[in-house]
């Protein structure tokens, strides 16, 4: 299932090409991306797929709505994530979503929970 128009516009306001991310959640059993990985966006394509430049080499997409990320705007930003990730990451260095108490994802500081995020329907 694609988004519509709409929601590819809306992913391209948010993530334009340049932009720095953050992975939050990737429902990939195969990658090797860890969570809190930083890269920089290279656009959206018209499956809503958020194209990505990772730092550690890799071009893997973020594909919409399955995986979750958030834009940094600067090097602070991204900074008081990584720390926030290293406090936050399993012992067993899995790579399962954080959750809160309630089910919700639990987010680092820079993430403004269900603001950051794009949530359609």
């Amino acid at each position: 299932m694609f988004p519509d128009r709409e929601t590819v516009e809306r992913l391209r306001r948010e993530y334009p090409a340049g932009c720095r991310i953050v992975l939050d959640e990737q429902d990939d059993p195969y990658t090797r991306i860890p969570v809190g990985s930083q890269a920089t966006c290279q656009g959206v394509d018209d499956a809503g797929n958020i194209l990505c430049a990772w730092d550690c080499g890799s071009s893997l997409s973020i594909a919409w709505p399955v995986d979750r990320c958030h834009k940094v705007s600067s090097e602070e930003e991204a900074k008081t994530t990584l720390e926030w990730y290293g406090k936050h990451q399993p012992k067993e260095n899995a790579m399962p979503a954080l959750r809160r108490a309630d089910g919700r994802p639990d987010t680092p500081p820079c993430a403004e929970p269900e603001s950051r995020y794009l949530h359609f329907g």
